[in-house]
């Protein structure tokens, strides 16, 4: 279960057994979303964010519009991850401490 990103206490990552389409996991406590991405030519189409299980405590609208708009930034950066990921490759955590307007 590689941790790609930390951001303002929500961890963005994958798990070891993840299937297309591209998409990452993200928990802050007791709560989690599936967080995919669709893509139209190297360009952001499409973020969806779902719950990942019905166990896990549902985000407030707050927390769900940080995460989309870490998303709608690093869209690119979680694509490569995902790619180094299903190749093997080794993956190197990121922390962001600033805020994303």
């Amino acid at each position: 279960m590689p941790k790609i990103f930390d951001y303002l206490g929500f961890i963005f990552f994958f798990y070891s057994n993840d299937h297309p389409p591209i998409h990452c996991h993200v928990k802050k406590g007791e709560k989690e979303v599936k967080v995919e991405l669709t893509c139209n030519k190297g360009q952001l189409a499409n973020i969806s964010i779902k719950m990942a299980n019905k166990a896990s405590a549902k985000l407030t609208h707050a927390e769900r519009e940080k995460i989309r708009k870490f998303v709608e930034v690093y869209y690119a950066e979680i694509g490569q991850k995902w790619e180094d990921f299903k190749a093997g490759k080794r993956i190197r955590p990121k922390r962001i401490c600033k805020e994303i307007k």
